[in-house]
């Protein structure tokens, strides 16, 4: 139905990108309706195939889909749909094209992640730096510095950029809260990455661990999903992700960066933490980002 004729680009870095919609595949949206229904569920399919291109313009990827607060690891192995009802599914999220004549939403995450889209307001989240080789130990962990966001009023963000020798480790702290939902993020797999904007391709290993540094919470290699499942299925790359991990006390916790490959490498790091209340949301976010690299891929719908 569509696809991005350039790649995907975190934080719209490159301005010329360029997405093309098939209007001329979208039988499915005519076929036994009225000229009423047809006019109106062409509107909503092709606004939503547009607004699903752009997002990949501005570095949304499809798993953002499942960024939805109602996915934790809880529902993992069956998350009821939920992903399908946001902008950024697609068929290998297990969305029909039946999907397109609904009213679809931004998840919390591909909310969080727009913030990030350079020209997309007056000024674009900043960026801290880490220098390479310093956060190695957990008693040497970056403190994520988590800050209000614009646009999304509840959100807060931190940057990081970074680089990691073969078989090193970055660690970063922050404070969690009861019932807070954690999801970390890494990006670096040449295979979804635009490669002229990565100076090297790393397999990273992202950990979650108490205040101790030392007991595991969670943790998880490469990103996987396949319809209804999160955290199986197929093999999207090499990258990893956290997804909504509940938190369950008030104390300091640990993410830790692993690089399995063979050689030194660049990767993006992105933190979202939640704390769900009565009547509102509030989200923390928090960002690393290595160098000038990009969520850069090639998407047919």
């Amino acid at each position: 139905i569509a696809d991005t004729t350039t790649f995907l680009d975190w934080r719209n870095l490159t301005k010329n990108d360029d997405a093309n919609v098939y209007p001329d595949q979208f039988g499915f949206a005519v076929t036994g309706a009225n000229r009423a229904a047809i006019i109106t569920n062409v509107s909503r399919a092709l606004a939503n195939v547009g607004g699903h291109e752009l997002g990949h313009d501005l570095g949304l990827q499809h798993f953002d889909a499942y960024g939805d607060l109602r996915i934790t690891p809880a529902t993992y192995a069956n998350t009821q749909g939920i992903q399908n009802t946001h902008v950024m599914a697609d068929p290998s999220t297990g969305a029909p094209d039946a999907q397109l004549l609904n009213t679809l939403t931004f998840s919390n995450l591909e909310t969080a992640k727009l913030e990030y889209g350079n020209g997309l307001k007056a000024v674009t989240p900043a960026s801290d730096t880490i220098t390479t080789g310093a956060q190695a130990a957990s008693a040497n962990a970056f403190a994520l510095n988590f800050k209000k966001l614009d646009l999304s009023g509840d959100f807060a963000d931190n940057v990081v950029s970074g680089n990691l020798a073969a078989g090193a480790d970055d660690w970063f702290k922050f404070n969690g809260a009861p019932q807070m939902l954690l999801t970390a993020n890494t990006f670096s797999d040449r295979n979804v990455m635009q490669a002229a904007r990565i100076a090297n391709s790393i397999d990273t290993t992202l950990t979650l661990y108490a205040a101790d540094g030392v007991t595991v919470l969670a943790t998880n290699d490469d990103i996987t999903f396949n319809g209804n499942t999160f955290n199986g299925g197929n093999v999207y790359g090499t990258d990893s992700i956290l997804l909504n991990q509940v938190l369950t006390t008030k104390s300091n916790y640990f993410l830790k960066v692993h690089n399995s490959s063979a050689g030194a490498g660049n990767y993006e790091l992105f933190v979202a933490a939640n704390t769900p209340e009565p009547g509102s949301v509030t989200l923390f976010i928090g960002m690393g980002v290595s160098g000038a690299m990009v969520l850069r891929r090639r998407r047919k719908k």
